[in-house]
Formats: structure tokens, C-alpha cells, sequence
């Protein structure tokens, strides 16, 4: 059987979340941070993009607060496991939307193995300008749960770190992702963009610093360049308010304190989150 790089990308997800399925009680307080900021939703239909082995979030308290939870994630297996294993009070509060990719894995098989031209590139750029399709709407809560990195990564991977035009595929694709959260929730419902932006490979001993010196370390990463491509917390949560599209569906941006997430024994990412609400609908008089 011939492996296209389709499935050599969608094996990459596969295999991470393989690796990260047993995970639970390492993610604790990862997954404590993440629901916290679910809750904050006042209830209804919320969704979880990336949701993968769902060790992110505590899909218990989130079948307490919500009546529909949509699983979405590019490996449908990591997500059927996982809505396994929960009560039998929550499974029917899950809906699974595997296989849907929220990336560029189309664009980037029919690229091959060649070198990308000037033209696949302006096309995968316009592809990206594109009105999304989220893959559930008028939500109360929609999160990308540390899914940003993952899409980010198979572009800067493809085109190399050096392209002179990688940048701007992954700003155009954060865009995108940016405005799928938003156009999936109805006026007034929340969103939540949950990144890691940097790790203790390049930052040693980022899993020793205290709590209240996060922030501080932080912007240091951001000062020396130290931070995975496209991940700049404040470049972020200000689209939200300055990006053409975006500011006109967004209000009450905020940027939350960063934590530790600890993935592995020998792994360590700091994390951000932004929230926003989807801006209501202006009326006026008749």
C-alpha cells in the first residue's frame, strides 16, 4: 500500500495522541485550568477542537454544566476511546466529529514532494481567507485545546523554518483558526484559544519556576525569540480586536495568566489562554 503524506500527517496526530492516551493523572493541573475556563460558559452547547484523548478537560464537569459537548479532533479513534471510558450519564451529552481536519493536511498532500511554488502558495494563502465551515455552530462555548501548535507545526514542517514566506502561511492560518472559534458561537457565547507557546527543550527548567513568575518568564521567551512561530500571546489577543474580521465579531478580549503543563516526564510547556465573547447583534429602532 502506498502512504500518501495525507496519512503521514494524520499518522503524526495519531501517534501523539498514542503516546499522551495514558496521561490522565499527569495533566491534572493542565486539565484544571482548561475546564476552569469552560465553566466560565454559561451552559448549553460548548465544543472542544482538538479535544484528541480528552485529557484536557474534565468532560464529567463539563456534562454537568452542559446539555451537548461536540468532540472534534483529525483522529476519530483517540476521540471514540476517550467518550468510552466516560459515565454512563455523559456519554450521550457527546457528539465525535473524527477525522475533521481544522488544518491544511488537503493542501499540503497535493503538494507532494516537491517544493511549493509561488502559486500553491497564494492558493493555500487565499484557501485560508476563505469564510470557515466550524464544524458545529451557534455554540455557547467553543475551545481550541492546544490545537494551534499542532496545525502550525505540519506547515513549518512542510515549507522548513526558513521559508521566506512561512510566517505569513501561519499567520493566515492562526487567522482562520481564530475565526472558526468565532463563527461557531451564537451572540454573546464564549471562546477560548488554549496554546502552548514555548517548551523545556529550548527553555530548561521552565517546570521549576513559581507560579507568580510565569508571566514574567513569559515575556522574556517573547524578548529573545524563544517561542514556537506564531504563538505571541499579545499578537494573538489583540487580532481579536485589530484583524478586519475578526474585531467585528469579538468583544471582551482577555489575556490569562500562562501555567505549566507538564506532558511528559521529560516535557514541559508554558501555556496561554485568550477568551473572548462573540460580539452581540446591534439593533436599531424600527
Amino acid at each position: 500500500m502506498v502512504t500518501t503524506r495525507s496519512d503521514r500527517l494524520v499518522k503524526r496526530q495519531v501517534d501523539l495522541n498514542e503516546t499522551t492516551q495514558g496521561e490522565w493523572e499527569r495533566f491534572s493541573s493542565h486539565r484544571r485550568r482548561v475546564t476552569d475556563l469552560c465553566l466560565k460558559a454559561s451552559g448549553g452547547t460548548a465544543a472542544i477542537l482538538g479535544a484528541g484523548n480528552c485529557n484536557d478537560v474534565d468532560l464529567t464537569e463539563l456534562a454537568a454544566h452542559f446539555e451537548r459537548i461536540h468532540l472534534v479532533d483529525l483522529d476519530g479513534a483517540a476521540l471514540s476511546t476517550a467518550a468510552a471510558r466516560q459515565r454512563e450519564d455523559v456519554r450521550p451529552k457527546l457528539v465525535e466529529h473524527g477525522g475533521v481536519d481544522l488544518g491544511l493536511v488537503d493542501t499540503l498532500s497535493a503538494w507532494g514532494d516537491r517544493e511549493p511554488s509561488s502559486n500553491d502558495i497564494e492558493e493555500a494563502l487565499s484557501r485560508m481567507r476563505e469564510e470557515p465551515r466550524p464544524p458545529a455552530a451557534n455554540l455557547d462555548l467553543c475551545v481550541s485545546s492546544c490545537l494551534l501548535t499542532q496545525l502550525f507545526t505540519s506547515v513549518v514542517d512542510r515549507v522548513g523554518p526558513h521559508h521566506p514566506r512561512v510566517v505569513e502561511i501561519v499567520c493566515g492560518l492562526r487567522s482562520r483558526h481564530l475565526r472558526t472559534l468565532a463563527q461557531s458561537l451564537r451572540p454573546g457565547a464564549v471562546g477560548v484559544l488554549v496554546s502552548d507557546m514555548v517548551s523545556s527543550d529550548t527553555a530548561p527548567g521552565l517546570r521549576d519556576l513559581p507560579p507568580h513568575g510565569l508571566r514574567g518568564a513569559m515575556d522574556a521567551f517573547l524578548r529573545a525569540g524563544n517561542f514556537f512561530t506564531g504563538t505571541n500571546p499579545y499578537i494573538v489577543a489583540s487580532s481579536l480586536t485589530t484583524d478586519p474580521q475578526l474585531k467585528e465579531m469579538t468583544t471582551e478580549v482577555v489575556l490569562h495568566s500562562p501555567w505549566i503543563w507538564d506532558i511528559a516526564p521529560e516535557r514541559s510547556y508554558l501555556v496561554f489562554a485568550v477568551s473572548f465573547r462573540r460580539l452581540r447583534l446591534l439593533t436599531t429602532a424600527p
